[in-house]
């Protein structure tokens, strides 16, 4: 795990891009991961701004480009694999399971408790018409 403000580097983003699309489960990630990713976003934004100015048919910057594609695409699909199998773990958490929530993000816990709040008032209402259900005894006599 990298330390909480170092720079992120685009191979530590598809690192964790494998990490989490190999893992059933929630991988540790750096407690300062969407300003860090947003914070490689921007430098290379910076970077393909400054290419532009120069020399905008370079390769230097369609290189540039193309990284800058490449890091929003990841940033996108490690968010989604994340909110998967964030959403997950509350719904499980809404029907009773226990889960251990330390590998969470603080934007990612914010969430976590969103959806389970509501999951758990959904599920709730299975147990409100068992209470006011009506169930006929139907034995034989």
């Amino acid at each position: 795990m990298v330390a909480e403000k170092d720079q992120m580097t685009f191979e530590a983003l598809t690192s964790i891009y494998r990490v989490e699309k190999n893992a059933n489960t929630l991988s540790n990630v750096r407690k300062d991961l969407y300003s860090a990713m947003t914070g490689l976003f921007e430098e290379q934004t910076r970077e393909c701004d400054r290419l532009a100015s120069t020399n905008p048919e370079s390769i230097m910057y369609d290189g540039a480009s193309e990284r800058k594609k490449k890091i929003s695409q990841f940033m996108k699909r490690i968010i989604e694999l994340r909110m998967d199998k964030i959403s997950a773990l509350a719904l499980r958490g809404a029907m009773g399971a226990v889960n251990t929530i330390e590998s969470l993000t603080v934007e990612e816990r914010e969430y976590y408790n969103a959806i389970l709040d509501s999951s758990k008032k959904h599920w709730s209402l299975i147990d409100r018409k068992k209470k006011n259900a009506y169930i006929p005894d139907i034995a034989p006599e």
